[in-house]
């Protein structure tokens, strides 16, 4: 899924969160809009908590994907946590979500599975 406007916002958030007084102000403001936004909030949401990349978005994120009713944004969640290399959070998302009902979520941790799969090779990993 992709949202212009949304990937607009994402770079100016992720610029400002270069300052960490910022970054721990946008932090809940972009977890509490991932619970009660729309689809496209919630898009937006899960693309500046992946930006910001910490443990404590990283938890955010594997704790949305317990929730979430939106298939794109469970698939974003895995798509962004496998981007920033987390791999034992990759892992923990791929059991969460790896017996999904939906056939488009279940294809995704697949994909996500097979990249880290390639990866760990690549660099000698498991």
């Amino acid at each position: 899924m992709k949202h212009k406007s949304g990937n607009i916002i994402v770079e100016a958030f992720v610029e400002t969160c270069k300052d960490i007084k910022r970054k721990n102000k946008i932090i809940p403001k972009a977890a509490r809009l991932l619970k009660e936004g729309g689809e496209e909030v919630k898009w937006t949401a899960v693309k500046i908590l992946g930006e910001i990349s910490t443990d404590k978005t990283t938890e955010i994120l594997l704790s949305a994907l317990e929730t979430e009713s939106f298939e794109d944004i469970k698939i974003s969640i895995i798509e962004q946590l496998s981007a920033h290399l987390h791999e034992e959070k990759v892992s923990q998302a791929i059991i969460l979500i790896g017996n999904d009902p939906n056939p488009l979520v279940r294809e995704k941790v697949r994909e996500v599975l097979q990249i880290e799969v390639e990866f760990n090779k690549f660099y000698g990993g498991k």
